[in-house]
């Protein structure tokens, strides 16, 4: 949702909000609201502490990180959480690798890749479209091949 008045939006957010949850109940479906959470994304200098977002009385807390389908976004979708978590998944897999290259074949250290490296580098990718340069060096050597 978006507005270029900062209490307008925050008064739709919430009258919408309060809609969603009367069909919830309505449907006989519960909304947990400890673990609901919202981020504010906008270029203006508005502070989102002060964006209140309130669903049946319950004040939802903003977030500067959410996890949304194995994705780490920031408040400014820089991708640089959610590409550090990667790099070091990838550094993981690799430290396995390197260990298992000594007792087994590399039609096996094939299905250890495919498993392990290959699904992270490829988890959305169409959407590190707007990623900078900076934020994706670090995941470049995962790509390239090394050696031979």
């Amino acid at each position: 949702m978006s507005n270029s008045s900062f209490n307008v939006l925050q008064t739709t957010v919430n009258l919408e909000l309060c809609k969603i949850d009367d069909w919830l109940r309505a449907n006989k479906l519960s909304l947990n609201y400890n673990k609901t959470n919202f981020m504010l994304l906008t270029s203006l200098k508005h502070n989102p502490a002060s964006f209140k977002v309130i669903i049946n009385n319950h004040n939802i807390s903003p977030e500067d990180n959410l996890r949304y389908l194995g994705l780490l976004l920031d408040n400014k979708l820089s991708w640089k959480p959610h590409a550090q978590r990667v790099k070091t998944q990838l550094s993981r897999a690799c430290g396995i690798l390197s260990k298992l290259k000594h007792y087994t074949t590399l039609p096996a250290l094939k299905v250890v890749y495919n498993s392990l490296i290959h699904p992270y580098l490829n988890h959305s990718i169409l959407n590190w479209g707007r990623a900078s340069n900076a934020t994706i060096q670090p995941l470049t050597r995962y790509w390239r091949p090394r050696g031979r």
